[in-house]
C-alpha cells in the first residue's frame, strides 16, 4: 500500500515540478550544426537508438522529439551525466522509470562534450518532425 501512495505522490511531484521545467525548457536553444553532427555519431556509437526514437513514437524508452520543450537543458544534462543518481533521487526520473516498466537507462554518456553533442542532435532531429509525444 505504501508503494502505491509513493507512486501517486511521485506522479503528483512530476506534474508539479514538470510544469515549471516545461516553461524553462521553452527558452531559446539554438542548434549548433557541428555539435549536432558529432551528436549523431555519439548517438549511434552509444546505441541510443536501441531504446529511443526521435519523432516516430516510443520504444523501450521515451521518444525524445521535443524533449527540449519538456525539460531544461540543465535537467537533461544532469540526467545524462548522472543517470543512476537521478533515478534514485529525482522525482521526474523516478516517475519515468515507473512509466517505462522499471527499465533503467544505463549510464552511457560520461562527459559534457558528448552530452552537449547528443542534445544538439536530438534538437536538430526534433525540428524536422511534427511529432510530439
Amino acid at each position: 500500500m505504501h508503494r502505491s501512495l509513493k507512486l501517486t505522490f511521485t506522479t503528483l511531484a512530476v506534474i508539479a515540478l514538470g510544469l515549471p521545467a516545461i516553461a524553462a525548457a521553452q527558452g531559446s536553444f539554438t542548434v549548433d550544426p557541428v555539435a549536432a553532427k558529432r551528436g549523431k555519431t555519439v548517438w549511434q556509437n552509444s546505441g541510443c537508438m536501441i531504446c529511443h526514437n526521435i519523432g516516430v513514437g516510443q520504444g523501450a524508452g521515451p521518444d525524445l522529439a521535443g524533449i527540449h520543450e519538456r525539460r531544461t537543458i540543465e535537467w537533461l544534462t544532469s540526467f545524462l551525466k548522472n543517470t543512476t543518481e537521478m533515478l534514485q533521487t529525482d522525482p521526474i526520473a523516478q516517475a519515468l522509470l515507473v512509466q517505462y516498466r522499471n527499465i533503467k537507462m544505463p549510464q552511457v554518456l560520461h562527459n559534457d562534450r558528448d552530452i552537449n553533442a547528443v542534445l544538439h542532435y536530438i534538437a536538430e532531429r526534433s525540428a524536422k518532425t511534427n511529432f510530439r509525444p
